[in-house]
Formats: structure tokens, C-alpha cells, sequence
């Protein structure tokens, strides 16, 4: 169990150790203000936070994942569907939040984008493997590892908002409402292909 001060102290000590991408398996109320200024300064400075959404079903969500400045992961199945337990959820604004930021848009869909989150091994503190676990605690490390690649891809530095746009982009729709898919599936191929193909310069030349 952590508490939210603890949340707030590991994503300040990331920022401070210049780390691009911080994954979350947590989640707290339905939309909670005490993130918002450490979400805005972690995106400043460079680190993209990434969260799980939650795993009570549609029309509910949480905090930090559905906040603008995180990237919001929901969970998906081998068979191409979404969770049925995975959160989901269109907030207005202004009716969740308490002053949000003025660069917020109106509404913020969560999630923002769906991973591997049914049936999935995860590590153990010794070094071993659980059993299969459910969960979107499980599709968010999926969804930084995605974006780990995508950095380690790029010619240059990525602001955070640059590669969540680019992994919506070139997430596959998996046909569920915004609300429970966000933009998709997230598809690290499609996603390093596109960044290669549009900014890496090419290593081979053709004659003829």
C-alpha cells in the first residue's frame, strides 16, 4: 500500500534523475487535484507519467490516469477486446476537477489508449514470476515499456505529449467507444516504424 505522498515524492525523485518515462499501478478517487501540479512539472520537465485507469468497469476512472498531463492506460485481451473490468470514462472538466488548469481541454477521455492487461505474468521482488494476473496495473507496463522503445528510437530528445500523440496515433481500433478503448490498442511497431520512417535518416543508399 502507498500513500499519495509517496506516489508524489517517487515521480519528483524520477524528474529529478532525468528518467523519460514513470510507470503507475495506482490509483486513488475518481478524480483527485493533489497530483496536478506534480503531473504539470514532470511533463515540463521532460517525463512522460504513465497510469493504469482503473478496474471498475465503464463510467468510472481514476486518479492520476485520468488526469491531461498522465497517459491513462486501460487493459485489453488476446482476443482484441477490452476488459470488461477496465475503467473508462468521459470527464467534463470542469465539473471533476477543482481549478484545473486552463490549458486542460473541456473533456478528458480516459483511457487515453489500452494494453496487455488479461492473464499477464508479472515479476516478483526476488527476481521470480507471479501467475497470470488481470488488471489495467498490469496493461500500464505495457504501455511504458512501449514507450521506453519509442524513446530509445527517436534521433532526439521526445516531449512527453509527442510520444503519447504518437502512440495514439498508430494504436490499432480495436472497435470499442473512446471511453473504453481511448485511441486504441497500443501497437509499439506501428508506433517505432512511423517515428524511424518520418525522422531517422536513412543507412542505406540504392543504385541503379
Amino acid at each position: 500500500v502507498a500513500y499519495g505522498s509517496q506516489i508524489i515524492a517517487g515521480i519528483e525523485w524520477a524528474v529529478e534523475n532525468d528518467i523519460d518515462i514513470v510507470s503507475l499501478s495506482y490509483g486513488s478517487n475518481e478524480t483527485d487535484s493533489y497530483y496536478i501540479d506534480t503531473l504539470q512539472h514532470a511533463r515540463q520537465a521532460g517525463t512522460l507519467v504513465i497510469s493504469s485507469s482503473g478496474n471498475d468497469g465503464p463510467g468510472s476512472s481514476g486518479s492520476p490516469g485520468n488526469e491531461y498531463d498522465a497517459f491513462g492506460i486501460g487493459a485489453s485481451d488476446s482476443s482484441g477486446s477490452v476488459a470488461s473490468f477496465s475503467s473508462g470514462t468521459t470527464l467534463t472538466t470542469q465539473d471533476a476537477w477543482w481549478n484545473p488548469p486552463s490549458y486542460w481541454p473541456d473533456t478528458i477521455v480516459v483511457p487515453g489508449a489500452v494494453a496487455p492487461g488479461v492473464n499477464t505474468r508479472t515479476t516478483t521482488m526476488d527476481g521470480g514470476y507471479t501467475n497470470y494476473y488481470s488488471g489495467t496495473s498490469a496493461a500500464a507496463p505495457h504501455a511504458a515499456g512501449a514507450a521506453a522503445l519509442l524513446v530509445s528510437v527517436a534521433d532526439e530528445p521526445l516531449e512527453p505529449f509527442a510520444i503519447r500523440d504518437r502512440l495514439q496515433e498508430t494504436a490499432q481500433d480495436l472497435g470499442a467507444p473512446d471511453n473504453r478503448q481511448g485511441a486504441g490498442e497500443i501497437d509499439i511497431h506501428a508506433a517505432t516504424l512511423q517515428q524511424s520512417r518520418e525522422h531517422a535518416a536513412p543507412t542505406l543508399n540504392t543504385t541503379t
